[in-house]
């Protein structure tokens, strides 16, 4: 538990030396927090890692070769997040970095999750600093709005969850997690079934599945850029690695099960890519994208859970083309985004127009960008999965049909930002130059680059990633 420590004792540090301290250093110090995290994270895995799973702390913390994995990523996420916010040079309090840094404790925690109680503190202790997040700006209403929102809809979610807890604990022997798996099989109470129900409405709430998204769009159209970037880098990656372990490392799901997580993934995907279609706000459209992407992982995570490597190549997929937007994206304000913004940015900002079409190009999936290999995969998985062809094959043949519609808005904002002209024949401001952010955009280009050639040795690359992680296969 060393990286869980460090990371606390640096939040508590950094929160005292903001006092006598330079905003700017506070920054400084919480990116490079975070990155010992990941040293910590990797070196903890290699010298204490085991061939069997354990159980630290009466059961309240999991210790296994996914959950080292788990945490390794949760870290190289929080990293990247502190990165891009450190380069972007925003002038706000100290204590965004401060809070942040908890929110990542979360997450980390909450991975690593073998009970009830522990995944429940972790989850609170995650969506509450993240609601911080979203309010930091107090000068504004949209903002304020967006986190009463948040706040609510949290705590409501997080009422069903202790329900279903309870409901689990008052109908089996225990809380851990591993009492999970003779509910999810089907040989459980009616009242521990239901419980489990509840427990995973919460966790797919946190994953902004529909019919649980509307949070979300309105969360992320009034946070920060910065928390916007935490979200979809770090808690996304979090929250899909917590429920691959939920579910995979449970046994076979019951059929009821398993078909309603295919309903919600289709709502999913059919909700969020069309109305990723009607926006003409930067946020709301990737608020709107990140849900209908969730159509494509959610049934292989119910499907395939620990044991399929699809899941962690999404992860890290995503993990570069968020990274690689939010380069861009951080360039500009928190207010009034508007794609109409974009117009004319080829002109001053060539490589940073390119980027960002790039990016946006490869989140859609359109081939070859690197964006479409996780999505051929999740499907492909689903297709040889052992479900019935009658439900396999149609949900394959909706899953392409509904992953056209990304092409529309994505090469939209190309059409925006290359042909159309500014208002009133002004020119588009040339952005700040932020070396740090090209920086970073450059990297991701390049690593785009060598996923598109890499792709189809990705299970043999991603075993000898654990290898090295963790210290064994």
């Amino acid at each position: 538990m060393l990286p869980e420590l460090y990371l606390l004792g640096s939040a508590m540090v950094v929160l005292l030396l903001g006092m006598v301290v330079d905003a700017r250093w506070i920054h400084r110090l919480s990116a490079i927090s975070m990155g010992v995290v990941v040293v910590l994270s990797w070196w903890s895995g290699v010298a204490h890692h085991v061939a069997e799973d354990v159980h630290l702390f009466s059961g309240l913390v999991l210790h296994t070769q996914y959950t080292c994995v788990s945490r390794i990523f949760v870290g190289i996420a929080g990293f990247v997040v502190s990165l891009l916010f450190l380069c972007a040079k925003r002038e706000v309090r100290y204590e965004f970095s401060v809070v942040m840094l908890f929110a990542a404790l979360g997450a980390m925690t909450l991975v690593q999750a073998g009970h009830f109680l522990s995944l429940y503190i972790s989850l609170e202790l995650n969506s509450l600093s993240s609601c911080v997040l979203v309010c930091f700006n107090r000068g504004s209403e949209r903002a304020s709005e967006s986190a009463l929102k948040f706040f609510i809809l949290s705590a409501l979610s997080s009422c069903i969850m202790l329900y279903g807890i309870s409901l689990v604990y008052g109908y089996s022997t225990g809380l851990e997690c591993g009492v999970m798996r003779e509910i999810l099989e089907g040989r459980a109470s009616l009242g521990a079934t239901l419980g489990c129900a509840f427990i995973l409405v919460g966790v797919l709430f946190k994953l902004a599945v529909a019919p649980f998204h509307m949070w979300a769009v309105d969360t992320y159209h009034g946070s920060p850029m910065a928390a916007m970037a935490f979200f979809f880098i770090v808690t996304k990656s979090t929250a899909i690695l917590l429920l691959a372990r939920i579910i995979g490392e449970n046994g076979i799901l019951q059929q009821s099960i398993l078909f309603g997580i295919i309903f919600v993934s289709g709502l999913s995907a059919i909700i969020g890519e069309l109305g990723a279609l009607r926006q003409s706000n930067i946020k709301r459209l990737l608020a709107y994208s990140n849900i209908g992407q969730l159509g494509y992982v959610l049934p292989v995570v119910a499907l395939h859970g620990t044991s399929s490597c699809v899941i962690s190549h999404y992860v890290l997929t995503s993990l570069v083309i968020n990274a690689w937007i939010f380069s861009v994206l951080l360039r500009y304000d928190d207010e009034g985004f508007e794609l109409a913004d974009l117009a004319g940015m080829y002109r001053n900002n060539p490589f940073v127009a390119f980027s960002l079409v790039t990016s946006m190009i490869s989140t859609a999936g359109f081939p070859p960008f690197v964006g479409c290999w996780p999505k051929y995969f999740l499907l492909k998985s689903i297709v040889m999965s052992d479900i019935p062809a009658v439900v396999a094959f149609p949900y394959v043949l909706f899953a392409c049909a509904v992953g056209a519609v990304p092409c529309f808005y994505c090469f939209r904002i190309a059409r925006v930002v290359y042909f159309d002209q500014p208002a009133r024949g002004a020119e588009h401001p040339a952005l700040p130059r932020r070396l740090g952010l090209t920086a970073v955009a450059v990297v991701c280009t390049l690593l785009s680059v060598a996923a598109l050639f890499l792709a189809q040795y990705f299970d043999i690359l991603f075993q000898g990633l654990v290898w090295v992680l963790v210290g064994h296969t």
